[in-house]
């Protein structure tokens, strides 16, 4: 019979049932072939052997590992950090945050595994980012620390928006949405979304931006409706103050500029210069025309968003 592909259970079954026995297993490394199905068979299928013959089997151990030596990351910046393992073939596994009195805000307290193990190409590394001394449990977005204290429920919504946007632009947009919905002072705001806006986070497990915000406890709770700073539906054009700028926008990231602006702005004046700024930028970047960096700043100019 031909059991190449099959499970190993799989393929004894047929065999077995053509009064065959399974000869010799061998394992063998393979990126085609999943860990535990079979490779390559002797005899092949197809060939006549007599009742009783055995079959010798290859077995995959699925793709071939390679060694790598886990980097020393501790007292790095996180920046630094993933720079660091990213380059030895792994990845920055769980972050979780814990104060520390002798490591500055932002940099690594522990890894795990740690340095000088050996791990496989694509293992993660496991960190822990100091929050600064006890007593300064601030909010922290990707290693940096915002400035701002949470007095418990601030950090637990904005992990929730690593969770459920897809990517960093939809990430940023998240944070500016949560933020005004729980009613986070706008000088506050300002240091928590200078952080979301430089954090390297591309998002998680979600597929689009999130049709609910978390509340304080990271609980889902419905988003609120009228202008677009407090509405997450994903859009396909660019919203201001509730209207449409006729700007595309398929992945959400210049919405989330925009919405980065509202969060920051203190003033319509100081909103429409951020908007401003950020359609120049856009534009020679190349992500936007330049009728489209003109519409946005008139969409800008005309969004009444006042002291937001």
């Amino acid at each position: 019979p031909d059991v190449v592909g099959d499970t190993l259970a799989v393929a004894t079954g047929k065999i077995t049932a053509a009064n065959l026995v399974v000869g010799n297993k061998s394992n063998q490394s393979d990126p085609n072939v999943p860990a535990g199905s079979v490779i390559s068979q002797n005899p092949a299928a197809g060939a006549t052997a007599n009742e009783g013959d055995a079959v010798d089997l290859v077995i995959s151990t699925g793709p071939a590992t390679v060694p790598t030596t886990v980097p020393d990351v501790v007292g790095d910046t996180l920046a630094v950090a993933t720079g660091k393992i990213t380059a030895a073939n792994l990845v920055v596994g769980n972050k979780s945050n814990q104060s520390d009195p002798n490591v500055p805000a932002g940099s690594v307290i522990s890894q795990n595994p740690a340095a000088g193990a050996t791990a496989n190409e694509g293992d993660a590394v496991d960190l822990v980012i100091s929050t600064g001394p006890s007593g300064g449990d601030n909010v922290i977005i990707d290693g940096c620390d915002t400035g701002v204290s949470d007095p418990g429920g601030i950090q637990a919504g904005i992990d929730q928006c690593e969770v459920d946007a897809s990517n960093h632009g939809l990430f940023v947009r998240c944070v500016a949405i949560f933020t005004k919905a729980e009613g986070v002072p706008q000088s506050d705001r300002k240091g928590i979304m200078k952080c979301a806006a430089h954090s390297s986070i591309d998002g998680g497990s979600g597929s689009t931006v999130p049709s609910s915000i978390p509340d304080n406890t990271g609980a889902p709770v419905a988003s609120s409706s009228g202008s677009s700073q407090s509405s997450v539906a994903a859009t396909r054009n660019v919203t201001m103050g509730g209207s449409d700028t006729g700007v595309g926008d398929s992945d959400g990231s210049i919405q989330a500029r925009v919405d980065a602006c509202v969060a920051s702005a203190t003033s319509q004046r100081k909103f429409v210069k951020c908007v401003g700024k950020a359609a120049k930028s856009l534009k020679r970047s190349g992500a936007i025309s330049k009728s489209e960096k003109k519409a946005l700043k008139r969409a800008a100019k005309r969004s009444g968003f006042g002291n937001s």
